[in-house]
């Protein structure tokens, strides 16, 4: 006689759910709900300061930890409470183990050390541990079927992209949920609150946002609670919706506001059949894309980021590249004269014993060359069977221009460096940059000008260079869907 799985509908397994948190007295709130009842594979619980958010995600979490390992193989499934560092997940471990203790779940003994992972185990059917993301040895490259992420906002991009979603991919039936707060967050969970909590576009994800005040337990009244009248009150309004309403803020004064994590920032890695080119902006810090070309795409695969740094250090770096072999060209700044000269030759490749590459460049000005780059974060030409079609200001368009996500100081600058100077109004100039954070960017802008013509490219897209104020003037084409999939944080970074 052979065993046969019991298929479970969604409105069972829900009811399943609800009779544990009865169980173990926990009455969820209205948003608390949503999360609880999702299947969603993916999640993102995002809440204002003081909602509840490791209560929640831990409640969230522990039924979905009971369920036993059914991978060939067997042994107990491994399921992970994942923090910056080992510190940040305690609290979900405890209330995790604290709601088995409720519903009389037996495990051996917790290993709660002072410094470093804790584990604990339901005999035979799970394992629990808690993991620090920048302790990459112990992301162990293992089946995993369950991950619990907290203060999701500190994560790096490149960590969810290289150690965390791989192992849940191995998993058929596994579930992540992440969860923090937007103040001090970075770009790639803000990208993904807006795109999966606010516009609900990202097929297999689900999202709440919980404000403070909905954490009614805590503020009786809700918005109308002393403490949130207050805050209201002494906060500026902006912080305020951030901080206390998990609303994110617009930054209006970015220069770029098309780039996003979901559409431009993946894993690209180097292809060896392709020749490289080399981006630079010597000024300063010594900034270097790595560069490879498919048809009307651009593909920054590497990044060399050297503050203080110098010509000779550069090509040092560069040539030890396992791209190295196929750069067949080095863009530059056409200001640089003494950097022009080391990378045509000299000293420095004969102490290295290696050839010189062309170097190429040409005056670019700064804003036609950012209406050039425009043309390439989201571009209206592509063609019928081009799929991550997405909308900027109205419009429908591509990503031609893609960031490995190991390129955090690029990253930086595009997300949140790389920005607009103030005027005295209090707005944000249409003509003027801030000379800060724009290394990645100057060398983009030169690269781009080499790769594929200046005048030609911005004519191709429709662009005025006359134009000073950005509207998106490129060819209307008509809407045919597309597939949505969400797109390393170098805050300090990227």
């Amino acid at each position: 006689m052979t065993d046969q799985k019991v298929t479970v509908t969604e409105e069972e397994a829900r009811a399943q759910y609800a009779a544990l948190y009865e169980a173990v007295g926990f009455h969820p709130l209205p948003k608390q709900q949503l999360l609880l009842d999702s299947l969603a594979r993916y999640n993102i619980f995002v809440g204002g300061i003081g909602a509840g958010k490791s209560k929640t995600a831990a409640q969230y979490a522990w039924p979905r930890m009971v369920m036993p390992n059914e991978l060939p193989g067997g042994g107990p499934a491994r399921y992970w409470i994942v923090g910056q560092n080992y510190a940040i997940p305690h609290m979900e471990f405890e209330y995790v183990k604290q709601a088995f203790a409720d519903f009389g779940i037996p495990t051996d003994r917790p290993n709660m050390p002072s410094e470093g992972s804790w584990k604990m185990e339901i005999p035979g059917v799970s394992v629990i541990e808690t993991k620090s993301w920048t302790n990459p040895e112990s992301l162990h490259s293992v089946p995993v079927h369950g991950m619990l992420i907290c203060e999701a906002g500190l994560l790096d991009p490149w960590v969810w992209h290289e150690r965390l979603r791989p192992r849940l991919a191995r998993v058929p039936n596994s579930w992540v949920l992440l969860s923090g707060t937007l103040e001090d967050t970075g770009p790639f969970f803000k990208d993904l609150v807006r795109d999966v909590v606010i516009e609900d576009s990202v097929e297999g994800w689900y999202g709440v946002s919980m404000a403070t005040w909905e954490n009614t337990a805590v503020y009786p009244g809700g918005m109308e609670h002393e403490e949130i009248q207050e805050l209201r009150a002494t906060t500026p309004p902006d912080i305020f919706l951030e901080r206390y309403g998990a609303v994110p803020k617009s930054v209006a004064a970015l220069v770029y506001k098309e780039f996003t994590h979901r559409y431009h920032v993946g894993k690209f890695k180097f292809d060896k059949h392709r020749p490289v080119t080399l981006w630079v902006d010597p000024g300063g810090v010594y900034a270097i894309n790595a560069v490879q070309r498919h048809g009307r795409d651009v593909y920054i695969i590497d990044e060399i980021h050297l503050v203080d740094g110098n010509s000779e250090w550069a090509i040092e770096e560069t040539t030890s590249k396992l791209w190295w072999k196929k750069v067949e060209a080095v863009i530059i700044d056409a200001t640089q004269k003494e950097a022009e000269a080391a990378w045509s030759g000299g000293h420095v490749w004969r102490v290295l014993g290696k050839q010189p590459v062309p170097v190429r460049y040409q005056k670019v000005p700064v804003e036609p060359g950012i209406e050039l780059v425009r043309t390439k974060l989201h571009s209206g030409v592509y063609d019928e069977d081009e799929g991550e079609v997405w909308e900027f200001q109205g419009r429908p368009g591509v990503a031609r221009l893609h960031v490995d996500a190991k390129c955090e100081h690029t990253i930086y600058e595009f997300a949140e460096g790389y920005k607009r100077r103030k005027v005295r109004s209090g707005e944000y100039s249409d003509t003027e940059v801030v000379k800060r954070n724009d290394h990645h960017m100057d060398a983009i802008r030169y690269g781009l000008a080499d790769m594929f013509g200046f005048q030609g490219e911005l004519a191709t897209a429709g662009v005025s260079q006359s134009r000073r104020r950005w509207v998106d003037s490129r060819p209307r084409t008509p809407w045919r869907g597309g597939h949505y999939a969400p797109g390393r944080r170098a805050y300090q970074r990227v």
